[in-house]
């Protein structure tokens, strides 16, 4: 079992999300067994994740399919109402504050496999574990002051989909993010389960065929090393962020007590303010933020909108046209 709590329910609600845009309230699907588990971050905040399963524990809950047509996903971030970022979150096996290395896994149940492995170490305060909960989750993860070296047991996402498309590489993509991102400040690890070709995870080699197969290939788990390509695309990631920051700065969006609102790039790589509307899935299967664009960065004109400052506000423009002859517009 996770350090960090957990519970087991015998019953628990479980709610589709209202339409897009409605008003109306979430609407029951039904009640199920439900394993709960806290998760934290490395700065103390924390929240919770919920895995719906089958009877006796017996692998995931089959929900049905949902008004989406797609099966219900049986995991469940708890809910978030003001649109604040919970990946990066995890459960952990360990004292991540005084272990010097760091295993990290995308969901709680490969993250059992590894602790269940490395369970002498993590006693030692040799070792942690933490479980990302999503591959999204995983790139997003804070290592803690103590981490020294981080090997991330990333799952193999290879093998042809049933329609034929080649396998998303998503665990992959998400670990080199991860490495990418940490590198610079700490040794990072990648330690891919099976064979190429394979999808599959290090809980699925721990069932097959025990836990020093599994030892060894985190134990085997080659080093990170950015390409060209990795930094130059960082790099320009990095000067989109510091731009939505400069405008963030200059524009500040109001609080809002319901609608979520934050500045984002557009399709076409313009900056404007988008509507926060929950989490989807993207071609890589990542859960990702759903954001609308709504409208361009707030100035001056919006900012004199404000009826509850006590400061007064005045504008004063002044046209002038180029050609003669002269024509100037005061306002």
């Amino acid at each position: 079992m996770p350090w960090t709590p957990a519970v087991g329910l015998k019953a628990l609600a479980y709610f589709d999300p209202p339409p897009e845009g409605s008003k109306a309230k979430p609407k029951l699907v039904g009640h199920f067994p439900c394993a709960v588990f806290a998760t934290i971050s490395a700065d103390g905040r924390t929240h919770a994740h919920r895995i719906y399963v089958a009877a006796e524990g017996a692998g995931k809950a089959e929900l049905g399919t949902g008004p989406d047509g797609r099966p219900r996903e049986a995991k469940k971030s708890a809910k978030v109402s003001d649109g604040a970022r919970t990946s990066g979150y995890s459960a952990i096996w360990g004292d991540p504050s005084r272990a010097p290395q760091l295993l990290l896994a995308e969901g709680i149940e490969t993250a059992t496999a590894l602790a269940s492995t490395f369970v002498v170490e993590i006693a030692l305060l040799e070792i942690a574990v933490a479980a990302g909960i999503s591959a999204t989750g995983l790139e997003a993860f804070q290592p803690y002051p103590a981490t020294q070296k981080i090997t991330i047991c990333a799952d193999r996402d290879e093998a042809d989909k049933a329609n034929g498309s080649p396998g998303s590489r998503r665990g992959e993509k998400a670990a080199r993010k991860f490495g990418l991102l940490n590198h610079e400040r700490l040794k990072v690890e990648i330690a891919l389960p099976g064979k190429t070709g394979e999808t599959v995870d290090w809980l699925d080699v721990f069932r097959a065929e025990g836990p020093e197969t599994v030892r060894a290939g985190v134990q085997a788990a080659a080093l990170f090393v950015a390409t060209t390509f990795e930094l130059e695309e960082l790099a320009g990631d990095r000067s989109r962020a510091g731009n939505l920051q400069k405008i963030a700065e200059v524009y500040p969006l109001p609080t809002m007590d319901i609608l979520h609102l934050q500045y984002a790039y557009t399709a076409s790589d313009k900056i404007k303010v988008h509507k926060w509307n929950g989490w989807r899935i993207d071609d890589d299967g990542a859960r990702v933020p759903d954001l609308t664009p709504v409208a361009s960065p707030f100035g001056i004109a919006a900012r004199l909108r404000y009826a509850d400052q006590q400061d007064a506000y005045g504008l004063c423009a002044e046209w002038r046209s180029t050609n003669p002859p002269a024509t100037i517009l005061k306002i």
